[in-house]
């Protein structure tokens, strides 16, 4: 008797489970080139039994499919499901942007997981401009880790998302000193390095930008005007390589010594001429019409061909 109430039970439980689902709008999703899911983030349920339940159903699918990643973008306004998708769903964090966070899933169980990691690099220029005099554009810090060191650099910053080297380091420029009328000319040097903020790694460009002084504001000794921004410096000038070289060896002589010989040794040759970096050979937009590029490839531009001065 008590077997026949369990299986009752059981079995209202299971058409309980139906009827549920049958009420329940499916999770929209595509295949990507890679045989993974990407849900579409309009068709999931704000509430979170309901989104348990889409799950649910789309995993069922998903494994008959035989989808082996699947790709979860929840915006803010969908933040309180991200515990269903981690603790019911089985999605890990990928990573976040203001507006959203990435979840991901690995389904297949007898496979090393191959789904990408999140972003491992930011990316940061170091501008060197030289005026007609030969002297360097440098700035201090009002904040940082050279805040209150006396310590005169070149203008540096971080490269915006989709902003190309060259653009970011001319942007910086204007914004941190005011001078404008900088074209970039070459990449000096380029340096890694690991271990920087949230533990990401640091790409680092130093770049050589031309000052058309015709184009500035000049002081009243007929060098490019500054404009230093304060809410990030202590302020900025002109001055001359070799005292740039003399202060930065001084400021780093027990840290990150042979890095700065090395940036300050491609200051100093290429102010004299002597050598050329890296130029831009090509820089195009990737053509929509190609034939390798398929419908649903996000936009793309190839934004930096480099190599040798001739």
């Amino acid at each position: 008797m008590l077997g026949a109430v369990v299986t009752a039970a059981a079995t209202n439980n299971d058409a309980n489970t139906v009827a549920c689902e049958a009420g329940v709008q499916q999770l929209a999703w595509t295949r990507d080139r890679y045989d993974g899911a990407i849900i579409d983030a309009e068709s999931v349920a704000h509430d979170a039994s309901t989104f348990e339940v889409q799950l649910e159903q789309a995993e069922r699918t998903w494994k008959l499919e035989k989808c082996r990643g699947v790709w979860l973008k929840l915006p803010t306004s969908h933040a309180h499901l991200v515990g269903v998708a981690t603790q019911r769903g089985g999605f890990e964090f990928h990573h976040a942007e203001p507006g959203y966070v990435m979840l991901n899933r690995w389904l297949p169980e007898d496979e090393p997981n191959l789904m990408p990691p999140g972003a491992s690099h930011q990316v940061g220029i170091g501008a060197v401009v030289l005026n007609s005099r030969g002297e360097l554009l440098v700035v201090q810090e009002r904040h940082g880790p050279l805040r209150g060191m006396g310590v005169w650099k070149v203008p540096t910053g971080l490269i915006h998302v989709g902003e190309n080297v060259s653009d970011g380091a001319v942007r910086e420029v204007e914004e941190e000193t005011g001078v404008s009328g900088c074209t970039f000319d070459r990449v000096l040097a380029v340096r890694q390095a690991h271990g920087f903020l949230f533990g990401k790694s640091d790409l680092f460009f130093l770049v050589a930008l031309r000052v058309n002084e015709s184009e500035c504001k000049l002081d009243s000794d007929g060098r490019p005007l500054l404009t230093p921004q304060l809410e990030e410096l202590e302020g900025c000038r002109w001055i001359d390589v070799s005292e740039y070289a003399a202060g930065q060896e001084k400021a780093f002589a027990d840290r990150y010594q042979r890095v700065h010989e090395s940036l300050n040794r491609a200051i100093s040759t290429y102010q004299q001429g002597e050598y050329g970096g890296l130029v831009v050979d090509d820089l195009m937009p990737l053509p929509s019409s190609s034939s390798s590029v398929k419908a649903d490839d996000p936009p793309r531009r190839l934004q930096l061909l480099l190599t040798s001065a001739r």
